[in-house]
């Protein structure tokens, strides 16, 4: 088994005393997200269990060309400064771009801090400096704020109120005006069924972020094309770009060869992401004006043969290894 530390990639981030470690100025990545960037949305952290095999799967997915990851480190200064030092020197990670995630600390300290506030809760006070330093991080492409702050989650006590989400937009332009080298970034939905769409529509705006993250985790284009219309209706995918997020997971399932028994592995016994991405397109044929921005790829954390846990991943299956490394082949031969 490799001996390298553990490196965390998902945390609770409540740190502060930051400004001072890092570079002098902050670090300029404005020509990442010009390149068709890469993005596997990666959960939890290096395991020690099936470190060898969970290693070569993701060196398989970097060498396919994707190029960042969403992590996030642990809490206090030294747990972040930690953070990057070991992820700079893991062999395994060190070859990616960080979007730094933000979403747990500031969806848990909402839950908390906010309930009931409609317009005076403030946002986090350890929020600036923490910015702060991560605009210094040469690795840091990005902030990564909420995780579907417009849909309704009981166990956070509700959607993210749309006065907290600008006022952490705004703290983190003046802690780090670059938008162009490091966005604020959500995950949303916009259409939700059986859901009163203004109620909705309250909580999506585009001044709450700089770029979407857009699941698209079905090929359900008509649904799709329902999302877009209330997309259209928010003004956000038209004023900002979006990544469309494609799956490598599947839910419910406890062993690999279990997954190819799946609907979407039925008939070619591989995980198929071209179909996802065909059902993405066409349902954007009506939408000319929503600027898409690279691709990007959603994986839970989690492994096979433990039943306590619900769902196989890229990080679990070679077979969603596989599904990245030749959905990126193929998008460079069409270039």
């Amino acid at each position: 088994m490799l001996n390298y530390k553990t490196i965390y990639l998902r945390g609770l981030l409540f740190v502060a005393g930051l400004a001072t470690y890092g570079a002098a100025q902050a670090a300029d990545n404005s020509q990442f997200w010009q390149k068709s960037p890469s993005v596997l949305y990666f959960g939890e952290k290096i395991p020690v269990q099936d470190e060898n095999n969970f290693r070569r799967r993701l060196k398989l997915i970097a060498d396919s060309g994707v190029n960042a990851v969403v992590a996030g480190g642990g809490v206090g200064d030294a747990a972040a400064r930690d953070f990057f030092d070991d992820f700079a020197s893991d062999p395994s990670l060190k070859r990616f771009k960080v979007i730094y995630r933000l979403n747990q600390a500031l969806s848990d300290y909402h839950a908390k801090k906010c309930q009931g506030q409609s317009t005076d809760c403030a946002a986090p006070p350890w929020l600036f400096e923490l910015v702060q330093f991560l605009s210094r991080q040469d690795r840091v492409v990005g902030y990564y704020v909420f995780d579907e702050p417009a849909t309704y989650h009981a166990e956070r006590g509700g959607r993210i109120a749309p006065d907290f989400q600008l006022k952490v937009y705004k703290v983190i332009r003046q802690a780090d005006p670059d938008r162009v080298s490091r966005p604020v970034i959500n995950t949303n939905h916009a259409y939700q069924r059986g859901q009163d769409e203004n109620v909705v529509l309250r909580h999506l705006s585009p001044s709450f972020q700089d770029m979407v993250f857009l699941q698209r985790y079905s090929t359900d284009v008509q649904k799709f094309k329902k999302d877009n219309e209330l997309w259209r209706k928010s003004k956000v995918l038209s004023s900002v770009p979006h990544v469309p997020i494609y799956p490598v997971f599947v839910k419910n399932k406890n062993h690999c060869s279990a997954v190819r028994d799946t609907l979407f592995f039925s008939k070619s016994r591989t995980w198929n992401l071209a179909s996802f991405a065909d059902s993405y397109r066409s349902s954007m044929i009506d939408y000319p004006d929503f600027k898409r921005v690279g691709v990007g790829f959603y994986s839970f954390r989690s492994k096979e043969g433990y039943s306590w846990w619900k769902h196989l991943d890229a990080s679990a299956c070679d077979d969603f290894a596989y599904a990245v490394a030749k959905f990126m082949d193929d998008s460079q031969q069409k270039r």
